[in-house]
């Protein structure tokens, strides 16, 4: 997996911010996502975005209000990989 970021990078278009790690995922008015923060510095806005952590990881990322209790519960107990 290591060997996949250059190779992939060389014909990706976009732009590569590795390492890196999501920290907060905010919300528009239209509940889509708006933005997200890298590293809690690094504010990117885009109109998909690539989410290939863990799942738990959004249990601390995201805000309560938009995971309903049922989908938390799921995501804390789980088995996801």
């Amino acid at each position: 997996p290591k060997d996949w970021v250059p190779a992939l990078s060389q014909s990706f278009g976009g732009t590569l911010v590795a390492p890196s790690h999501v920290t907060k995922i905010l919300f528009g008015e239209q509940n889509g996502v708006s933005e997200i923060s890298l590293n809690a510095t690094k504010r990117l806005t885009a109109d998909e975005y690539v989410f290939c952590a863990a799942p738990q990881r959004l249990l601390g990322i995201l805000p309560d209000d938009k995971l309903p209790a049922r989908h938390r519960q799921k995501l804390q107990k789980g088995d996801v990989y």
